[in-house]
């Protein structure tokens, strides 16, 4: 070793001189011997140290082997459980979100006297997490009914790959962009009315659904039959949906989007009824409403394309719907189109691998020296749901405010111009806030 060469030679010089030197100067070099003779101790003490922290052990563990340094320089242990439950393949994790709404009417025409007010739209609780052998589930349940709780996405996935699934229990096969994106992160209060009407064969349902995706692409396709929350599952019946999406452009504050969506459905009861408030909510009033339909089965298209370029994003979708029955057969079709922009400079994200909108993150949100992200937006939907002289038709025109304070909190303005024509008239407009919160 180099370090004891070192030691060693001036050892050596100093007994040597000290064979020809005077008592006094041997005294000197005596003292020189013992210092040297202590700091070589103490060096061999550090050598010790050192080879001791640069050992590594071998444990086994449940049948694994695993490397664990010393006390001295390992990190902080994890507690027991969650080593435990990594290994495993065990985890959970909670989740849910809150949004509460405050709502005012401003009525032009139509016999309906709206109720201003105020509820919670959304109260979410529950769990999801992994299990061992590549699964994975999710329990949620909604309590913003009251007296009621519905149960929402609740279900177990195998995934084959990273980009491969299979899902068993309630979920959806979403039949629209607007439908695909979580309320969370849909830029208005409420999805457009074009959505939430023809979601009506592509709700959440029970069945099981295959996802396959990509790099810029994306397909999910299942077999459905009733609802979970339905008060008579024998009338519920049963039906196909799928969804393929496409980002022939995907990079950074850029993207272009397109997507196909289908659904068919045969119906027990053969009765259909189609209806939606106004693009903002509080009272249970329809106003754009088909009536009720004799439809033994129904087929649902859509066609959706949407882009971002930087701050900018907007979307258009146009959906028709179609009836069969030994009575004849009916068609109804709606579009809607939105533009956004944010002002703060941020750009809409997005999930190719889903095909659909996702959390925004602000890029200086609220307590890290910022003030969140801010957004302006518009949209106009159109409906059709008149035929045989029965239904409506009519169109919503929403503007928007959004602050994200955080990527956890949201906080929206919403004025919707809503007329509904055709069986009845009705026409207004509402005036709509909202506090979010998610976790």
């Amino acid at each position: 070793m180099r370090y004891r060469t070192a030691i060693a030679m001036p050892l050596a010089m100093a007994i040597s001189a000290s064979a020809m030197a005077d008592s006094e100067t041997d005294l000197e070099l005596r003292k020189i011997v013992m210092q040297q003779a202590a700091e070589l101790a103490e060096l061999k003490a550090r050598l010790a140290q050192l080879e001791e922290k640069s050992s590594v052990k071998a444990v086994a563990v449940s049948g694994e082997a695993r490397t664990v340094a010393s006390a001295s320089s390992a990190a902080p242990a994890t507690p027991a459980s969650a080593t435990e439950s990594k290994e495993t393949g065990f985890t959970i994790k909670p989740r849910g979100r809150i949004e509460y709404d405050t709502v005012f009417y401003d009525q032009n025409d139509g016999g309906r006297s709206y109720n201003d007010g105020s509820s919670f739209r959304r109260a979410r609780l529950g769990v999801q997490g992994t299990l061992p052998g590549n699964f994975e589930y999710q329990i949620e349940a909604d309590f913003a009914g009251g007296d009621s709780v519905k149960l929402d996405d609740t279900y177990l996935r195998y995934k084959f790959s990273p980009n491969t699934a299979v899902t068993f229990g309630f979920h959806k096969v979403y039949h629209s962009l607007e439908s695909a994106t979580s309320d969370l992160d849909v830029t208005f209060m409420e999805r457009h009315m074009v959505s939430n009407i023809f979601e009506v064969g592509a709700g959440g349902k029970m069945g099981v659904s295959v996802l396959q995706s990509g790099s810029n692409w994306s397909g999910q396709f299942g077999v459905f039959a009733g609802s979970a929350n339905s008060g008579d599952a024998n009338k519920d019946g049963w039906g196909f949906n799928g969804r393929v999406t496409w980002a022939p452009i995907l990079e950074e504050g850029k993207l272009l989007h397109v997507g196909l969506d289908a659904y068919y459905r045969n119906e027990d009861d053969d009765v259909l009824s189609m209806g939606d408030r106004p693009e903002i909510r509080n009272d249970s009033f329809k106003p754009f409403d088909s009536g009720t339909l004799i439809a033994e089965s129904y087929r649902y298209g859509n066609a959706e394309i949407a882009g971002v370029l930087g701050p900018v994003s907007a979307q258009f979708e146009y959906s028709v719907l179609e009836t069969s029955s030994s009575t004849g057969d009916q068609s109804f079709d709606g579009y809607s189109g939105q533009v956004s922009y944010f002002l703060t400079g941020e750009s809409r994200p997005y999930s190719a691998g889903k095909g659909y909108f996702g959390k925004l993150k602000p890029f200086n949100p609220v307590g890290e020296g910022g003030m969140g992200a801010f957004e302006l937006a518009a949209r106009y939907s159109r409906i059709d749901l008149s035929d045989a002289g029965q239904g409506t038709y009519g169109d919503n025109l929403t503007l928007g405010i959004n602050w994200y304070p955080t990527d956890a909190v949201r906080f929206m303005l919403n004025a919707v111009d809503f007329s509904a024509k055709g069986a009845l008239t009705e026409s207004g407009r509402a005036y709509g806030m909202r506090a979010q919160v998610r976790w």
